[in-house]
Formats: structure tokens, C-alpha cells, sequence
């Protein structure tokens, strides 16, 4: 079994930046994701020097930028909403993903129900982020809630973009009462980006907890996961929990075992 590529994502770590990417090389991380807004810095607060300078400073503390990620406001089954969001990931295209040539992770909301809401409009959004994106050549990856990634999976799949694709957020695949296997394959081929996540019940919902920790049999999805030849990081998430950093470590030493 080939080791995993063991990624953090820089968001929710508080403290000075300089601080933090210093922290992040002393703890043996060497990739990283970087997120468009939130602490300890997004993107979004840079201008172009900006960008220049946190290049460097990745560069010498030898980490690499793995991604770029943003959450996108608006269900994309709604005319005005899907036009926004569509709006939304342009600027993110032409302001970070394309001057840094990463690949970008947008975080979907729930998709609408109601007489407004339609299938058409939702196809039609994706066929436009799809010729946007073989246009520029860089990658963008789509999460969210569970029962939403998958209508937005189905479309991804018929349209078979080697840009286009699925960022696997574990967490999500306990949503709904359904084998996690049955996700994984349908999903084979189409995640082309991975998060450490975990989760369990607590009183009728789901809450995030420590990786290792909850509901997902991990060792089985890391399995799955290498049997479809999935090549991408496993990026951990140290925002979610209550201690970002103590949370990342134990995340990375967890994943350190397969």
C-alpha cells in the first residue's frame, strides 16, 4: 500500500502568519491549501505583491500549494443565485487560481427545491464552469452537502472534463443512511481532491470530531480510496474542531499509519 500524501489546509490556524507557516514546516508538513478568506490570512487580503511575497515565504520554508479553496454562496438551481456563483468563480479564477496555476476547491450550499428551482438551470451552470475551466486548463473541484454533490456528480460524470471533478469530504458521506461504499463507487474516477474528515451523531445530528474518532472506518476508506487509484493529498481541515492546532497534529499522526 503506497503511503499517503498527507496535506494541512493553513485556514483556521491562528496567529501571525509568518508564525504559522513556520509552525506548518516545523511539524513536517510539506503541502499545503490555501483558503480565499479566514484566518490566519486568505488570499482575498493580498494584492499582487502580496502574492508574490507569500510565494516566497512558502518557497523557503520548502511548502508547497496544493490548492486554493473558497466557499460559493447561492443554489445552483436557481437563475440569479447560479449567475452569481458563476460570477463569483471567475474572479476567483482570474485572481488567484490562474496567477498561482492551482487548482481550485469551491464548497457548494444545498441545492433549492421549489418552483424556481430547476434541473435545467443547475445543468446549465455546470456546462458554463465546464467551458470555463477547459478554457483556462486549471482544475476545480466541487464539495458540499452530500445529496447536492451528487446531482452535481451526475452532470460532472456525463460530461467527463479531465478539469472537472469531486472533492471527497469523508464527514459528508454519514449525511444519509447509505453504505459509504456505495458513494465511493459511484464516485470512482471523479475525486480528484480528498479531505481528513470524521464525524458521529450527538443528538440527532452530525458533529465533526477528532479524525479516527467517529463513524467512518477509515482504514477501510483509505483502502477504497488507493483501490481506485486516487493520487491527490488527503488535506486536513484544522478549522472545524475546537483545537486547530493540536487537532492537525493528531490528524497528521493518524494518517501517518497507512
Amino acid at each position: 500500500m503506497a503511503r499517503l500524501r498527507i496535506a494541512l489546509s493553513i485556514l483556521g490556524l491562528r496567529g501571525r502568519p509568518k508564525s504559522v507557516l513556520d509552525w506548518i514546516a516545523e511539524m513536517g508538513f510539506h503541502e499545503v491549501e490555501l483558503p480565499v478568506e479566514g484566518e490566519p490570512f486568505g488570499l482575498a487580503e493580498l494584492d499582487q505583491s502580496g502574492l508574490r511575497d507569500l510565494r516566497h515565504q512558502l518557497a523557503t520554508r520548502l511548502l508547497v500549494p496544493i490548492s486554493i479553496y473558497a466557499p460559493i454562496s447561492g443554489a445552483w438551481n436557481r437563475s440569479s443565485e447560479a449567475e452569481a456563483a458563476l460570477e463569483r468563480v471567475d474572479e476567483l479564477l482570474l485572481r488567484y487560481a490562474l496567477p498561482l496555476r492551482l487548482p481550485l476547491v469551491l464548497e457548494v450550499q444545498p441545492l433549492s427545491e421549489g418552483e424556481d428551482a430547476s434541473e435545467e438551470v443547475l445543468q446549465e451552470a455546470l456546462a458554463r464552469l465546464r467551458q470555463t475551466v477547459e478554457h483556462v486548463e486549471l482544475s476545480v473541484f466541487l464539495t458540499g452537502p452530500l445529496l447536492t454533490l451528487e446531482r452535481m456528480r451526475r452532470f460532472v460524470a456525463e460530461t467527463d472534463s479531465p478539469f472537472l471533478g469531486i472533492a471527497l469530504d469523508p464527514k459528508s458521506l454519514l449525511e444519509v443512511e447509505a453504505d459509504w461504499r456505495f458513494w465511493l463507487s459511484e464516485w470512482a474516477g471523479q475525486i480528484g481532491h480528498a479531505y481528513a474528515s470524521d464525524g458521529k451523531s450527538v443528538g440527532g445530528s452530525l458533529e465533526p470530531c477528532r479524525l479516527g474518532e467517529g463513524e467512518l472506518p477509515w482504514q477501510d476508506l483509505v483502502e477504497q480510496l488507493q483501490e481506485q487509484e486516487y493520487a491527490g493529498a488527503v488535506v486536513i481541515r484544522a478549522d472545524r474542531l475546537p483545537d486547530p492546532y493540536g487537532d492537525a497534529l493528531h490528524a497528521k499522526a493518524f494518517l501517518e499509519r497507512f
